[in-house]
């Protein structure tokens, strides 16, 4: 099972371009003015980098937060495990549920508080890849969700991103996500992605 996520493009590109404006205004801008966190919804949310169709990353403890009303009991459920945390004073709230093995079978997690249910679906465990390519003709971009893996999805990708996907599915034999990092001009090295990648695994793994 493959399956192709175009989100953490739009956060990779918000990082660089974050690092490159703080390096050029760390002097000018106080740290007090600058925004750090989010565009958050009333009552219960989860960040959206959480959405249904996802791959999760096999045997790595994962973090998973979101939002709710403040002192509200949140229960994240998810593989047979439930997480119990109560929001705090500025509405966040982060569990980081037991290391999963890989699974195959699509599962199900639910973010629940006393007023609300969020059900995010068609879950599988696996692993987890980044797919970077430069494109030189222009910007390469698809909407920020996880998809199934199709021949119109493929369509959208390198075709060397694709048979590395699918060779690595073929020889682990567990389910493969991959997140579309890609866009114009977009070569690895040119955009320091070595330390983007360590803030968002930071981000993600706690």
């Amino acid at each position: 099972m493959l399956r192709f996520s175009a989100f953490w493009l739009t956060l990779i590109i918000l990082l660089n371009q974050a690092t490159l404006v703080a390096q050029d205004s760390a002097q000018q801008m106080p740290r007090e003015d600058v925004v750090e966190v989010q565009a958050i919804g009333e009552g219960l949310c989860v960040s959206n980098v959480f959405q249904s169709d996802m791959v999760l990353q096999r045997d790595k403890p994962i973090s998973i937060w979101g939002w709710a009303d403040t002192g509200e009991q949140v229960i994240v459920s998810f593989g047979g495990n439930d997480q119990t945390i109560t929001a705090a004073e500025d509405r966040t709230w982060k569990v980081t549920p037991p290391e999963i093995a890989a699974n195959t079978e699509p599962q199900a997690m639910t973010i629940k508080d006393a007023n609300k249910t969020l059900t995010l679906d068609n879950i599988l465990v696996g692993d987890v890849w980044l797919h970077e390519w430069s494109d030189w003709f222009g910007q390469h971009y698809r909407k920020g969700d996880w998809d199934e893996c199709s021949p119109e999805i493929v369509r959208e990708l390198s075709a060397i991103g694709y048979v590395f996907a699918r060779r690595i599915h073929m020889a682990s034999q567990v389910p493969i996500g991959v997140i579309d990092a890609s866009r114009g001009d977009g070569a690895i090295k040119r955009q320091s992605v070595t330390s983007l990648l360590a803030m968002v695994a930071r981000t993600a793994f706690g």
